[in-house]
């Protein structure tokens, strides 16, 4: 599954960095496989509508990752390199919030749209990076069958005792 993330630089240019899920742990190590080799991709569109197309690299010289342009290289790409790290970094190193309903009375209560008070058994999990909370989802989904629980999501937050919503 491609992941992107967007941004513009100061001149306008609108900078979309595209990946595979889960990939960016072994492409900032610069690890690989035999058959597998994670990439990243830049897209950077100007205000007057060129497309440029270009690859991370990293780059021993600088310490960061720079952009290989398939063609020409546009005029602010400084900025779109600059860009892309700020990007990748956010991707990589943003921090995570689960929050999980367990047991089956409360799990139905969501599963109803009813709001749960402050007996529900609610427990919420701070992860430093999203490939971390993809991993403890991963895990938590193998208890399926075992127990019972609800991932609830961002649109689902009113549910919650309002202590443990993020936007109070």
């Amino acid at each position: 599954m491609i992941e992107s993330k967007a941004t513009a630089t100061a001149l306008g240019t609108r900078v979309v960095m595209e990946y595979e899920q889960g990939s960016l742990d072994m492409f900032l190590a610069r690890e690989g496989t035999e058959t597998y080799s994670p990439s990243v991709f830049i897209t950077a569109t100007s205000l007057e509508g060129e497309v440029y197309e270009g690859e991370l690299v990293y780059s021993l010289n600088k310490g960061l990752y720079e952009v290989v342009w398939e063609g020409d290289t546009p005029e602010d790409w400084e900025d779109i390199e600059d860009a892309a790290n700020r990007m990748l970094t956010d991707a990589c190193f943003s921090p995570v919030t689960v929050r999980v309903v367990f047991g089956t009375e409360d799990v139905r209560k969501m599963l109803d749209g009813t709001v749960l008070d402050e007996s529900a058994t609610v427990k919420v999990y701070d992860f430093n990076t999203k490939e971390e909370s993809e991993a403890f989802l991963k895990g938590l989904a193998e208890g399926v069958g075992w127990h019972e629980h609800y991932v609830v999501s961002k649109d689902e937050e009113w549910m919650l005792p309002e202590h443990l919503r993020e936007d109070k």
